[in-house]
């Protein structure tokens, strides 16, 4: 999805009532409203723009690889998984107002249990690379096929010399929470889980910057919403 000059001002708005404390869905409402935004655009807003606040919030929480090494990490596997088919498919990816890489696709799970060999390859060699202690792979067991999604990632990780777990679970945010309580650095972009772990990897982002090396595909948000306050700003007060 491109960024227009008018859905560039959605974007700035929509992050000027969330700072200013506005209620997020009659935010989302009379941005969608005021800009006639599809389901598309709206789910991205949703997703990938934060107030000041929590954005910050999360920025905080980021960590790089080296922090990684020998640590225990919970990943959250259908949400992870979405954002690199995305990139290899040709779909738009964001580096939204926290920092955090996401997609604003509508049916990941479906995109990833049909390309699973693939993607299975590109997180086996990330978790090669990165050398964590522990991995959890969590799949949220709603989708069809999810356990043949789960099989295919367990015979490709097997290989590896790292404890790995692939888990399917009828609540994985529930689930990924738990593990984020134990002191376990989380992989996700879903907000609410962000909200909740002291650390976070963004191991999408990982991926495509360091296996893919497809960094020049991702849309900068944080660096749009600054180039359109330096805008807002130079304007003025109004006469």
């Amino acid at each position: 999805m491109e960024i227009g000059e008018e859905f560039s001002r959605a974007i700035y708005e929509f992050f000027f009532l969330l700072s200013n404390n506005y209620p997020r869905k009659a935010s989302l409402d009379i941005v969608k409203s005021r800009y006639s935004i599809p389901r598309r655009a709206a789910l991205l807003l949703y997703r990938c723009i934060h107030s000041k606040r929590d954005s910050v919030e999360i920025l905080r929480k980021l960590i790089d690889s080296s922090k990684v090494i020998n640590r225990e990490i919970i990943i959250d596997g259908f949400n992870q998984l979405t954002t690199i088919y995305a990139i290899l498919h040709g779909y738009s990816v964001f580096k939204c107002s926290d920092g955090v890489i996401r997609d604003d696709l509508l049916a990941g799970p479906r995109f990833v249990i049909n390309n699973i060999d693939r993607l299975s390859v590109l997180l086996s060699t990330a978790l090669d690379k990165l050398y964590p202690k522990r991995a959890v792979i969590v799949l949220d067991s709603q989708p069809s096929h999810s356990g043949y999604a789960a099989s295919i990632l367990r015979k490709r990780v097997e290989s590896l010399s790292i404890q790995i777990e692939v888990m399917v679970s009828k609540n994985a945010d529930k689930t990924i929470i738990e593990f984020t309580e134990k002191g376990y650095i989380v992989a996700s972009s879903d907000i609410v889980i962000l909200k909740k772990a002291k650390e976070v990897f963004d191991l999408a982002n990982y991926v495509i910057t360091e296996i893919i090396r497809a960094e020049n595909k991702i849309t900068n948000i944080p660096l749009l919403l600054k180039k359109l306050h330096g805008e807002w700003c130079r304007q003025g007060p109004v006469a």
